[in-house]
């Protein structure tokens, strides 16, 4: 599996294909909202994606931020991938 990198303040991460590809596409719209919809056409534009697919990819995300997070001794409020019910999510970040 291909994977790409992205740091957290001096923490990398070491993410998936399509990890990144979600990464990329919050960080490129910080502090907008991006719909459930836009992200999955980004994502698997030439695929059928599950809920269950989704699900499992923001979660991964977010244990991979997470984790950087409390490597670099930071609150983990400081980059958040914030749910945003029945739309989609947003990426907030304070660092």
């Amino acid at each position: 599996m291909a994977q790409h990198q992205a740091c957290v303040g001096q923490e990398d991460l070491t993410l998936s294909v399509d990890e990144w590809r979600l990464l990329l596409l919050l960080v490129s719209r910080e502090n907008e909202v991006v719909t459930k919809n836009t992200i999955m056409m980004h994502i698997w534009s030439d695929q059928m994606a599950t809920e269950d697919a989704f699900k499992m990819l923001v979660f991964r995300l977010r244990k991979q931020l997470k984790h950087a997070l409390t490597m670099q001794n930071l609150e983990e409020n400081q980059v958040e991938i914030q749910t945003v019910r029945a739309v989609g999510l947003k990426l907030v970040a304070g660092i």
